[in-house]
């Protein structure tokens, strides 16, 4: 039963095995710590009064609010 185990195709199979495991593994790890991005909690009310709070601070140009906000209702419309 040892020599089977041995063999080639058993360590082939145990090695692809560990890295399926490694693989699961490292995805969840990811996923925990990136668990913020998978959420959509944001509205589009609650970005555009974010962003017109940041041209109110001069962060970004009346120029670039109107492009975002272009940007932002075109985004809308697809979905």
């Amino acid at each position: 039963m040892w020599d089977m185990l041995n063999g080639p195709a058993a360590r082939a199979a145990v090695g692809i095995g560990l890295v399926m495991v490694i693989t699961y593994l490292g995805v969840k790890f990811t996923r925990g710590l990136r668990h913020s991005t998978c959420k959509d909690d944001t509205s589009h009310t609650g970005l555009a009064a974010e962003f017109e709070e940041m041209q109110t601070e001069g962060d970004i140009s009346p120029e670039e609010l109107r492009n975002i906000k272009a940007v932002m209702e075109r985004n809308r419309c697809r979905s």
